[in-house]
């Protein structure tokens, strides 16, 4: 919605699940492309959890951007259970995951294993870890190696910016009609 209309409305959003629609056959990759085209810009950040439920997503994800780099920031085990399950429901997630019998510590297991696993067949210097706890105790020196890591800007001011996500464009309340 963004994207197209520069707002984040109702309208905006009938406006970007119409676009959607008309281009229902495209493949993910040209949907991306066409973000990253519209952005100008040859980096997004895709946090989509869907991405880490199985081993078949992330060799997709590889052969589709085989030069993507990898971030992969593990959290504790218990917050990230609690967030799981409070934010769309065991039920819902286990579906998601392809197993009704998900308890709390498969949660976190099975996606840190299957990254783990993929990270290891990716070439050296293309995935970082980092724990939550470790970027949250120094993020001006863990957002800067970051940026370094990708080839981004480092400087003060951009580092900056990293540190107050809430400022970006993108950290905006949706309206209710977003499909999230």
């Amino acid at each position: 919605a963004q994207l197209n209309t520069g707002k984040h409305t109702d309208d905006a959003m009938k406006s970007a699940q119409n676009w959607l629609a008309g281009h229902e056959s495209w493949t993910v990759r040209q949907v991306v492309d066409c973000f990253i085209e519209k952005l100008g810009s040859d980096f997004i950040v895709d946090a989509s959890p869907v991405n880490t439920m199985s081993e078949d997503n992330l060799n997709r994800l590889h052969e589709t951007y085989p030069d993507a780099s990898y971030l992969h920031l593990v959290r504790h085990p218990r917050s990230v259970s609690a967030a799981y399950l409070q934010g769309h429901g065991a039920r819902e997630n286990a579906y998601i995951r392809g197993d009704e019998s998900l308890d709390d510590e498969q949660i976190w297991l099975k996606p840190n294993t299957l990254i783990s696993d993929f990270a290891m067949s990716l070439p050296e210097g293309q995935c970082m870890r980092l724990t939550v706890e470790q970027l949250f105790a120094d993020w001006e020196n863990y957002c800067t190696q970051i940026a370094q890591w990708l080839g981004l800007s480092s400087d003060k001011k951009s580092v900056s910016s990293m540190l107050h996500p809430e400022k970006m464009i993108y950290a905006k309340y949706w309206p209710p009609s977003a499909p999230c």
